[in-house]
């Protein structure tokens, strides 16, 4: 069959031609765009017609626009030979399938049909919210550090030595941000939430024995990544990837005197800042998908904790610690985000892109996120009991 996808904002249309007939996943493809509606296929088995059946045509069309679709690297001259690695994986969608799959993983255990979250993530993809934003990366850092910095706060509490929390934990943050970016081939996005991560993180060295709101250090990684990409601000993934990311490292940083940890803010506070963001991008983009709003209600605040933990989890197993109910909990995790997975590519779901926007509204909708995201952020530092902004 023939798919169309449209890239945000409107410059590039990817057709994709292939026919899955049988199950299983089909061949990568090295794709080479030689300029205005032309293709090449390199690789992907096309030798012969038994392999050509194997592999899947793709065709990139510039239309209208001119920014590269993956990750926002900038303006992309036409007459340049742009080479861009396309794993392009086609299977059928059969919900009762997914149900049996599910199952499977809570009855025989975590690797039960290869549902861990590494494989669904590379795997399945959900292109929209992860690797596009490079969220993942960033909750997989922010979470394992608070997890380290919490257990030697209270470490340091009872025998009444000090342990380096805010060093080691944002060390353990970013080597498990890093493996990440490793296993997915370093792409653009993920690459940006661990710029971001690591920025905050450097800045938090000078204040190890204040607990501090660290702030600076994500607004100057912020206005890096601005510089070298302008146009990465008009992007609905970069405004979810740092809301999220930002409101994660606000308040793992902010313990409070008694060393409590605000899980309540750590999760509100990013799914906040998106749901205020979303009306915004759905105005200005002209979306034309009302369930997008009732979903993206529903699925952001799901979708947060269970990410969340299960790459916890991966990390776990990664470091080969054996913790007690792991066998159960694992399976359950993965389970319910792949079955989230699935549900998020019904079109329709998300909000769809259908045409450039306008250099007045450009101005407002920049504006305007630039307010909400210092309101929410100052917000959390009163939370938080802090004054530093």
């Amino acid at each position: 069959g023939e798919r169309e996808i449209r890239f945000f904002p409107g410059g590039v249309r990817l057709t994709l031609y292939g026919d899955p007939v049988e199950r299983g996943w089909r061949k990568g493809a090295l794709v080479a765009g030689l300029g205005r509606g032309r293709k090449t296929v390199i690789g992907g088995g096309m030798k012969d017609l038994r392999k050509m059946a194997e592999g899947v045509l793709v065709e990139i069309t510039p239309a209208r626009g001119f920014f590269f679709p993956w990750g926002g690297e900038g303006p992309v001259s036409f007459r340049e030979k742009m080479v861009q690695k396309v794993r392009t994986r086609l299977k059928e969608e059969k919900f009762p399938e997914d149900v049996a799959w599910f199952l499977g993983c809570l009855l025989t255990g975590r690797r039960a049909g290869g549902a861990d979250v590494s494989k669904v993530l590379r795997e399945t993809g959900l292109s929209h919210l992860l690797a596009v934003s490079g969220l993942h990366v960033g909750v997989a850092a922010a979470v394992t550090g608070s997890i380290v910095r919490l257990l030697l706060v209270l470490l340091s509490r009872a025998t009444g030595r000090y342990f380096f929390a805010v060093p080691i934990s944002c060390a353990c943050g970013l080597i498990s941000a890093f493996f990440l970016v490793f296993i997915h081939s370093f792409p653009p996005s993920a690459v940006r939430a661990l710029t971001g991560f690591a920025f905050a993180s450097a800045f938090s060295f000078n204040r190890c024995r204040v607990r501090d709101v660290v702030v600076d250090g994500l607004v100057f990684a912020f206005f890096c990544l601005l510089i070298s990409h302008p146009e990465a601000l008009f992007s609905p993934s970069f405004i979810l990837s740092f809301s999220v990311t930002g409101g994660i490292l606000l308040h793992l940083h902010s313990f409070g005197r008694k060393g409590r940890w605000n899980l309540s803010g750590t999760v509100g506070i990013p799914v906040a800042a998106y749901l205020f963001s979303l009306p915004l991008v759905s105005f200005l983009f002209r979306s034309v998908s009302p369930l997008s709003f009732i979903f993206n209600l529903i699925f952001v605040p799901l979708m947060l904790p269970l990410l969340s933990l299960s790459l916890v989890w991966e990390v776990f197993f990664f470091l080969g610690l054996d913790l007690p109910l792991l066998g159960l909990v694992s399976p359950l995790l993965n389970g319910l985000l792949m079955v989230l997975m699935r549900i998020s590519e019904i079109p329709g779901i998300f909000v769809k892109v259908t045409e450039p926007p306008r250099p007045v509204w450009i101005v407002l909708y920049s504006s305007s996120l630039v307010l909400i995201y210092l309101s929410v952020l100052s917000w959390g530092l009163r939370e938080g009991g802090k004054t530093r902004l």
